[in-house]
């Protein structure tokens, strides 16, 4: 079993080994080679407009710290996937940031922001803006849009009444209990997210979202994932991070399309071995 579970850390290891940097002075030297720069819990406040040489940057980290703004410059990180902006003193972003069409979350808690950049919320790849803020991304033109002011149950219950037009779906940060069966409904949902509430469990019915793309279930109770989710043949990108799972479903490693699978570090032995196998998979982290 020891061996078993190194082979696994090994494989992993591999696969989310990035170009990692403390120090932007540092970062500048090699600006290619550069894709995630932590410089969290410090008194930074400024960031020079020099970061806009990190092109290849995919993470940036900048939480905890004393910033009032940020360069125009943030918008020439065209590959930044995540950017971490929580406990700091910005009133307000960048606008170029509308140009950051790779960027999946956006964290910005605890900051006296009066808004967010007209567009941010439409980018194409975005997943999950810091809680409190609840939308979903804005549907493409005769599609419905779900995800703003209304609770989580007359969310869910207005979704299912009209099916066929939804496509992206967030109920992240409604403290739900539980998911009801009837979301089996939703057949042309692409995107679910169902980041920070309570859930424990997901209904079976889960795998009847044949055009599902994204899940999305970070910071709940949950301790198992249903297996039926090996009924998802496009799903890409799965992300658990923030449960309490005892263990992840061997039926993961039959999925066709995934890409992306997101975990804690200590849940690296349960993830099934034969997730090596996956043709598609590009990144678990």
């Amino acid at each position: 079993m020891g061996l078993i579970i190194e082979s696994i850390k090994g494989f992993l290891t591999n696969i989310i080994r990035k170009e990692k940097y403390y120090s932007l002075k540092k970062a500048l030297r090699n600006p290619e080679r550069v894709r995630v720069l932590k410089l969290t819990n410090g008194d930074l406040k400024t960031i020079p407009t020099t970061i806009g040489q990190l092109r290849n940057l995919e993470i940036l980290e900048l939480s905890h710290n004393q910033l009032r703004s940020l360069p125009e410059e943030m918008g020439d990180l065209h590959k930044l996937r995540e950017l971490w902006l929580d406990y700091n003193q910005l009133e307000y972003l960048p606008s170029s940031m509308v140009k950051l069409h790779n960027l999946e979350v956006l964290w910005v808690d605890h900051n006296p922001l009066t808004g967010i950049p007209e567009g941010v919320e439409e980018l194409p790849n975005i997943q999950e803006i810091s809680p409190g803020n609840h939308f979903v991304r804005g549907a493409k033109k005769g599609k419905r849009s779900f995800g703003t002011s209304k609770s989580g149950e007359k969310l869910l219950k207005e979704a299912i009444r009209n099916p066929k037009n939804v496509e992206r779906l967030c109920l992240s940060n409604y403290n739900l209990e539980e998911i009801p069966s009837s979301i089996e409904a939703l057949t042309n949902l692409k995107v679910l997210l169902l980041s920070n509430n309570q859930l424990t469990s997901l209904p079976k019915e889960i795998g009847a979202l044949q055009k599902l793309e994204v899940l999305i279930l970070n910071n709940n109770q949950l301790t198992s994932i249903p297996k039926e989710i090996v009924q998802l043949p496009l799903l890409k990108k799965i992300s658990v991070r923030g449960n309490w799972l005892m263990s992840i479903p061997k039926e993961i490693t039959q999925l066709p399309s995934i890409e992306e699978i997101w975990v804690d570090k200590e849940q690296y032995a349960i993830i099934p071995k034969a997730i090596e196998r996956l043709p598609s998979l590009k990144k678990v982290s």
